[in-house]
């Protein structure tokens, strides 16, 4: 993610390495291993809707160089073909067209539906299941389109110890229909909750 001490930053990545100002992969590997051996399961917050934001540049907490402007990320890799073009920001998060499309407070918006771009992210996700997290927190899930977490969900293998890794998020966006909006709550293995 990008250097820098507040909470945020840390939810602007620029690379899916597993280093960060909170320990290296080692430090990460060995946590998540005495977390199993102790019965506590590890899940991650993951960031898979967008990477920094256009107006970053710079040298990133695990040593990637990227610049948000140009929409560089040597480290995934990704180039601007990977993100929603052209940009545009959220006026009317009232219109999940606009929220899932364009960029949420000028942070460089993924395009989730392109084959590249999942087989990226469940990279990163299925690195995570191999040390033995199982499951994910999806972060900004609101301004993804539910067919392209599916999509990247469906690359990640099982769990080692068997069973798919859990993944759970919120979706604030009122959908066409309460129909729809069972539909992303079965996406993701959660009960059929009120959502209107």
């Amino acid at each position: 993610h990008i250097q820098g001490a507040p909470w945020w930053t840390r939810y602007q990545p620029v690379s899916y390495k597993l280093d960060s100002r909170s320990g290296s992969r080692a430090e990460f590997e060995s946590m998540v291993q005495r977390c199993k051996a102790a019965g506590v399961n590890i899940f991650v917050d993951g960031v898979l809707n967008h990477m920094s934001g256009l107006d970053h540049a710079g040298t990133g907490t695990a040593g990637s160089s990227y610049n948000g402007g140009t929409q560089d990320y040597p480290g995934v890799p990704f180039s601007s073909s990977d993100f929603h073009q052209p940009i545009c920001y959220i006026n009317n998060y009232g219109d999940p067209t606009e929220v899932r499309n364009c960029y949420l407070v000028g942070l460089n918006d993924l395009a989730g539906g392109q084959s590249y771009v999942q087989e990226k992210i469940a990279g990163y996700l299925q690195d995570c299941v191999d040390i033995g997290v199982v499951g994910f927190r999806i972060d900004a899930s609101k301004h993804m389109w539910p067919d392209d977490i599916k999509g990247t969900i469906d690359r990640v293998g099982d769990l080692p110890e068997g069973g798919r890794p859990f993944s759970f998020m919120r979706s604030l966006i009122k959908e066409e229909s309460l129909s729809r909006s069972r539909n992303i709550l079965e996406l993701v293995g959660l009960p059929n909750l009120d959502m209107g």
